[in-house]
């Protein structure tokens, strides 16, 4: 079994055992103690007959601003929903801080709640991958925000969606496409350390290898949190890159692209999507942004190609729901919105049979989704590896197309992006054959 694999099954051992508004919606929001958040409640339809809701659970780096805009976008998605089988639904919505051993007492707190029958959202690689355990002897699902490609292995992503390509597929596609754009043979390689960073780093190797590139800096695992990134700009700069892959935080993306475009790099540069924030373009390296970086997302974003889609799915639905209007227009909306469009559809399949836990985990087995114009479709099954989505969206970060707003802006909203191409597949995503992790 590969590196990437043995390190997330030690997290598993270490961590398992530690539409009009519909009133009938509600939103249960705390922060920890888990256990206080994730209490039992029943709540009442149009009649007077009481009746249990459907909770969903969402656990996730909320008070760290990673999830908050997840969020919105479940609870503005749920507001649109009558109901599912004749049950409202609620949201209990779990603050980890971006601590993992908080992660782990939410889960608990979670498991405990027989009302729970779905996590709508499990932050990051190692907090999923550190509850697996605890979730699969409960026979909850979870839909995570972690692109690991691991998932996509029947034992690692037992009871786990992801959605979107991984983070090694987006990075075939991510380096092939701005190779296609810019030329040039010389590719470099930043990335954090950690699964996600590996994941990342080895899909844009397998692309530098298709295409005949040069890796003239392989700085994989070169960030680490709170380091002096001064000496990996020094190095990148000297390597003289024509591409540069990252995959990052935002902050990181900052001290490494501003110094770099400022010494004289001329490069094109890409990254994960987590790597990129539109509010960067709020900061001095918006200029540097605006001339090198363009964005990769397993998703659309909030350009002025795919706001029409946006606003026809989204916007015009949520009108009538209240201060839906004043809810910034972010792109972790759209993930969320998207996180709650599959939940839904899987505990709609699930109400074929009975909405209980394990009815859950026997829809999500084949399970199929159509996200229309703002996701490729995908599905999931016992046979993970068919299950891989190849297709990724690429946009220019431009400056002068930024125009943050809210969502009743509707149109006129546009994060700065221009967008390329998307769906997009490389040919070395076309041709990859998935049979373990890519990172090892």
């Amino acid at each position: 079994m590969r590196r990437a694999t043995a390190l997330l099954l030690a997290a598993l051992g270490a961590c398992s055992s530690g539409s009009d508004a519909d009133p009938d919606v509600t939103v249960a929001s705390s922060a920890p103690p888990a256990s206080t958040a994730a209490s039992a409640v029943t709540a009442a339809t149009d009649s007077d007959t009481p009746v249990p809701p459907i909770r969903v659970a969402l656990n996730g780096s909320i008070s760290g601003g990673g999830a908050s805009g997840v969020v919105d976008g479940h609870e503005a998605y749920w507001k649109t929903v009558d109901d599912v089988a004749g049950r409202p639904v609620e949201l209990v919505v779990l603050d980890d801080g971006g601590d993992l051993a908080t992660h782990v007492e939410n889960t608990t707190a979670i498991v405990a709640d027989p009302s729970i029958v779905v996590v709508g959202h499990s932050s990051g690689t190692e907090a999923t991958a550190a509850t697996r355990d605890q979730r699969v002897a409960a026979g909850l699902v979870a839909i995570t925000s972690s692109r690991y490609s691991g998932w996509h292995d029947d034992e690692l992503g037992a009871n786990t969606l992801s959605l979107g390509a991984s983070l090694c597929i987006e990075a075939m596609n991510g380096v092939s496409f701005i190779r296609s754009q810019a030329g040039g043979g010389n590719l470099a390689i930043v990335t954090e350390a950690g699964d996600d960073g590996a994941d990342s780093a080895a899909g844009a190797r397998l692309a530098a290898a298709l295409l005949g590139l040069t890796l003239v800096f392989d700085g994989e695992a070169a960030l680490v949190g709170g380091a002096d990134l001064g000496p990996v700009v020094d190095t990148l700069v000297a390597a003289e890159p024509d591409l540069v892959w990252v995959a990052a935080d935002p902050s990181n993306l900052a001290q490494l692209l501003g110094p770099a475009h400022a010494a004289g790099l001329s490069a094109v540069w890409s990254g994960s999507a987590e790597t990129w924030s539109a509010d960067l373009l709020r900061t001095p390296l918006a200029e540097a942004a605006d001339a090198a970086y363009v964005h990769t997302s397993p998703f659309a974003v909030w350009s002025d190609t795919d706001v029409g889609e946006i606003t026809d799915t989204i916007v015009d639905e949520i009108a009538g729901t209240a201060d839906a209007s004043d809810t910034p227009a972010t792109d972790a909306f759209l993930r969320g919105w998207l996180e709650a469009t599959v939940t839904h559809r899987l505990l709609t399949r699930a109400a074929d049979d009975d909405l209980t836990r394990d009815a859950v985990v026997a829809a999500a087995d084949g399970f199929e989704v159509d996200l229309g114009a703002l996701a490729p479709a995908q599905s999931w099954s016992s046979g993970g590896a068919d299950d891989v989505v190849r297709s990724t969206y690429h946009y220019d970060v431009s400056l002068g197309a930024y125009r943050p707003g809210r969502l009743g802006d509707g149109p006129d909203v546009n994060l700065g992006y221009i967008a390329l191409d998307g769906p997009y597949q490389s040919g070395a995503a076309e041709s990859f054959v998935f049979e373990e992790p890519c990172a090892g």
